[in-house]
């Protein structure tokens, strides 16, 4: 439960820090680096290492035979016999008490509160694990392979802590499993209330010019088509669809070099 996840993230930072593309591009000429917004890793690596890894632990499963005899068989064939007539009438019997069986599981409290829990855990942490790791990058300027590595860092060891104070507590008061559950519940719950605390965290848009203010700093809104320019670039045909910021000497960022006035501009990148 714990060294699954520990080496998942190791093996995601680890990719992160190869260039998609590598193998068939010279990774030399690169003029990005893992801090680049441009830069993608290697995705694709952690797949291939994680099917080498099933394959290689499906091995022994070819050794083993194809059925297992059964306990018995060779002193009883009538019994085998009788086994093979009844097969049919099995396989009846397990359609027929399907539904049943699914009902008496829906009402199994213990169960039931497993899944709810399970789905507000799911719930609580999703956005977290998706958007965490872009709004750490875009922030403090770390690669890709640095926020999952740190994520890791900050996420498993109370994860461990949990386990261990979790299994003291029930076995100091004796909790029942049917308690646990409960309790399991009403946390989980109030963590998923308070994960909504965090759409109240807010920060201030980062001043780029034609873009969230103008070229003269003042506030605008988010987007608007006819401010990207200004008098100073409307003759550099610049792309005003072009995401490759700088920072201006005035405390403005631009969208890119040629709407901040640059005259030439190294690190445009290859991809």
């Amino acid at each position: 439960m714990v060294i699954g996840p520990l080496i998942g993230l190791l093996l995601g930072s680890f990719c992160a820090n190869i260039y998609v593309d590598t193998g068939s591009v010279n990774t030399d000429d690169l003029t990005i680096t893992p801090t680049d917004t441009r830069w993608v890793g290697a995705w694709w690596v952690g797949f291939l290492i994680c099917a080498g890894v099933n394959i290689l632990t499906s091995i022994p499963f070819f050794f083993f035979p194809k059925t297992l005899p059964k306990e018995g068989l060779e002193e009883n064939v009538d019994v085998t016999k009788s086994d093979r007539e009844e097969k049919p009438r099995g396989k009846a019997t397990e359609e027929k008490h399907f539904l049943p069986f699914m009902k008496s599981l829906s009402c199994n409290p213990i169960y039931m509160l497993f899944i709810l829990i399970s789905v507000l855990q799911f719930n609580a942490f999703i956005n977290t694990f998706t958007f965490m790791p872009k709004y750490l990058e875009q922030q403090y300027g770390k690669s890709t392979a640095e926020i999952v590595f740190l994520i890791g860092l900050y996420n498993l060891p109370p994860i461990c802590v949990g386990y261990l104070i979790g299994g003291l507590i029930m076995k100091k008061f004796k909790i029942t499993v049917k308690k646990a559950a409960y309790i399991a519940f009403c946390l989980s719950l109030t963590e998923y209330l308070l994960s909504f605390f965090n759409f109240m965290m807010t920060c201030d848009n980062f001043p780029v010019a034609g873009l969230t203010t103008s070229y003269d700093g003042i506030q605008q809104p988010l987007y608007v088509e006819n401010m990207v320019l200004n008098d100073c670039n409307t003759r550099c045909n610049c792309l005003t669809k072009t995401w490759d910021p700088v920072c201006g000497d005035d405390g403005l960022a631009y969208m890119s070099a040629c709407l901040a006035g640059c005259e030439e501009s190294v690190g445009t990148g290859i991809n």
